[in-house]
């Protein structure tokens, strides 16, 4: 089962780039709080996490661009999308 991010911190701007951490629970129960560089490590050594549930559901992956530090952001039907941006804040 993946593990579901339910919730976001931003640093200043609501931007994928600038989100610093999350919150995230699974399914046996057990929830927690990463910062984004441990959430793209795990996610990176074959971590699996969504945003949403059900058919509203989106896998989260991890973005690389040239000179930019790696962040993650929900990916569906081939597109990149802006799920994480719309999820509460903490």
């Amino acid at each position: 089962m993946p593990t579901r991010i339910t919730h976001v911190r931003f640093h200043r701007v609501v931007e994928h780039e600038a989100a610093i951490s999350y919150r995230w629970s699974c399914d046996s129960g057990v929830s927690g709080e990463s910062d984004r560089p441990s959430l793209v490590e795990w996610i990176d050594g074959g971590g699996d996490a969504v945003v949403g549930e059900g058919r509203d559901q989106a896998p989260v992956a991890v973005v690389r661009i040239p000179g930019s530090a790696p962040f993650v952001r929900t990916h569906a039907d081939g597109q990149w999308t802006d799920r994480l941006l719309t999820l509460p804040r903490y």
